[in-house]
């Protein structure tokens, strides 16, 4: 995973575990298509899913 993927996980982790509202929720997905590739967009998404319980 690059930097900027695992940045992104990160920020999705946090935003989950602190109970984002929807907002921050589309905000931090929204830069993530703008600044991935579809294919790390979905490795991020993919690994976010798998690391919850």
């Amino acid at each position: 995973m690059t930097p900027i993927q695992q940045l992104y996980l990160e920020k999705l982790r946090s935003a989950f575990e602190n109970s984002a509202l929807g907002e921050e929720m589309v905000y931090i997905l929204g830069n993530m298509r703008r600044d991935l590739t579809a294919a790390e967009f979905q490795m991020v998404i993919t690994t976010f899913q798998n690391s919850r319980p």
